[in-house]
């Protein structure tokens, strides 16, 4: 339990200094009076006696309010001081651990006056059949990845915010795909956002190879709710990785993983906490990660052929280190 800040007590002091004083005052005015009526007796003691109390109680009064104004401009100084300690403090007092500044200073900056929350969210991967692959990169077969993201957003603020709608698509650095695939679709509470509007979110990014950004900036209101869905395809190597991360705020993370039978497909949590497993067969994955998570936890997913496949002479298995992006 903190220790009670010291101006506590000195704010006390100070009232009770002050009320002994007035009272000093009111008995120095009273023997003053009776003095004088015994020193002249044909002194007109009452208008004495009223005249003289009223001064000391003008007196009193001033010196009264000068001091608790003081005491009250220190108490509210010595409690300021105090609760910033308790703040700073709040985790070492809770837990008995010692929290660093910068750990607390980026906790409160990222987290605890993050504006926008994410709940619900729900990332569903599919990588299609090897037969409907992209063809090669680099030598190597190639595989068509469809993403499905959404979730729901809520401003928890008083205040009207920008909330900035970023995401992510891999590009091939190699364009020898043999398939077209369809462009990035984003729906904002059931409304499919026009080409326009993407192509203006793309220019909002500078796009570095092999990856493209786009930033879609929302208005919410006000405790305002919003849903959000992205569907976008990409290819990858026949022997890859995939990573997932979220940039805001969420409860929790929902996943699937469909694949073929003749890929084997791991997944691994980036969070504190491991990954709950819902369901698991040889052609899919569902868990979940429970718990919160904080800008940047994800998860991550890599695959490769359960059988050696050999591709114009190049075994992908062998070269997954070397090759994969």
């Amino acid at each position: 339990m903190p220790d009670e800040p010291t101006g506590l007590n000195g704010s006390r002091s100070s009232f009770a200094a002050s009320a002994l004083l007035s009272g000093l005052i009111l008995i120095v005015a009273l023997l003053a009076l009776l003095l004088s009526a015994a020193i002249d007796p044909s002194h007109d003691i009452t208008k004495t006696v009223i005249r003289d109390m009223g001064i000391a109680l003008v007196v009193s009064a001033v010196i009264i309010f000068t001091i608790e104004a003081k005491s009250r401009a220190e108490l509210n100084k010595m409690v300021g001081q105090f609760l910033r300690r308790t703040h700073e403090n709040l985790f070492q007092t809770i837990l008995g651990v010692e929290f660093p500044k910068k750990m607390f200073d980026f906790v409160r900056d990222r987290l605890m006056k993050e504006p926008i929350f994410r709940t619900g969210t729900e990332v569903h991967y599919t990588i299609r059949p090897l037969s409907e692959n992209g063809g090669e990169r680099f030598g190597i077969q190639t595989v068509i990845l469809d993403v499905t993201f959404s979730y729901n957003i809520k401003n928890l603020s008083d205040r009207e915010q920008r909330h900035p709608l970023r995401y992510f698509v891999e590009e091939p650095l190699s364009h020898q795909s043999t398939v077209e695939l369809p462009p990035p679709k984003l729906m904002i509470d059931g409304v499919e956002i026009g080409a326009a509007d993407l192509r203006h979110a793309d220019e909002n990014w500078n796009d570095r190879p092999g990856l493209r950004r786009f930033e879609y900036d929302i208005k919410m209101a006000p405790k305002e709710e919003r849903t959000v869905q992205l569907w976008h395809s990409t290819v990858k190597l026949i022997a890859d990785t995939e990573p997932w991360r979220c940039l805001h705020p969420s409860d929790g993370l929902r996943l699937s993983i469909t694949h073929p039978a003749e890929l084997s497909v791991m997944v691994d949590a980036m969070h504190p906490d491991d990954l709950e497993t819902i369901q698991e067969n040889d052609v899919s994955y569902v868990g979940m990660i429970v718990r919160p998570l904080f800008p940047a936890n994800g998860f991550l997913f890599w695959w490769h052929p359960r059988q050696p496949i050999s591709v114009s002479g190049v075994n992908p298995v062998e070269t997954e280190a070397g090759e994969a992006d």
